[in-house]
């Protein structure tokens, strides 16, 4: 009778593991399969350098600027999340986020309503410049801003949407050594006021 009851639970055991595994392996083919949940992209440029020194070649070849990989979808309707991260950069760690320096984006978006969109995770700073609207691998010269400042920083970004205008206030980890008294260094925050939108041409 014991060996009996002995067999039975192992068997009850096994076929709700195996239960547990075909339900997680069903939820992976959904999230792998539904374009709207999980895209993966990887996105790169290769450049041709040389150098000449005096007239001398003094070097040629072909270099990556960059190898990206991004990861972004719709949880649910209405929470998104991105992740986009440099393999050809070194992964050191910041000791304020606690993000690896090749991590670009690693944010979840909530939609409240039709207006309001709350980002919170690492995310790209709202500065203004348009290397925020292009794909970093296509930025060949980037502008004085871009160069001088961090491009993505933790922090919480709040986005209301009227009239086919965007305001975004944002709030992020301010790094920036050439800004950072030292007894601000690791405390200090940077709030960013961008406005997206159209002034002139058919605002409703």
């Amino acid at each position: 009778m014991k060996k009996l009851i002995c067999i039975v639970i192992i068997l009850s055991a096994t076929l709700h593991v195996q239960a547990q595994y075909c339900e997680s392996q069903n939820m992976l083919d959904q999230l792998i399969w539904d374009d709207e949940k999980l895209n993966i992209y990887i996105d790169t440029r290769i450049d041709f350098q040389n150098l000449i020194e005096q007239g001398k070649l003094d070097n040629m070849s072909f270099v990556g600027q960059t190898v990206r990989i991004w990861l972004f979808g719709e949880v649910v309707p209405g929470i998104r999340y991105r992740i986009r991260h440099r393999i050809n950069k070194l992964s050191e760690t910041s000791l304020r986020d606690n993000y690896s320096g090749a991590t670009d984006h690693a944010f979840l978006a909530f939609d409240i309503g039709s207006n309001w969109t709350i980002t919170a995770g690492k995310q790209p700073v709202q500065i203004g410049t348009f290397e925020n609207d292009y794909n970093g691998a296509d930025v060949y010269l980037g502008t004085m801003v871009f160069n001088d400042f961090a491009g993505s920083a933790t922090g919480v970004n709040v986005a209301y949407k009227f009239a086919r205008q965007i305001m975004d206030v944002q709030v992020v980890n301010s790094d920036n050594s050439q800004f950072a008294n030292t007894d601000y260094q690791n405390k200090a925050l940077a709030i960013n006021v961008l406005w997206i939108g159209d002034l002139f041409n058919k605002v409703i």
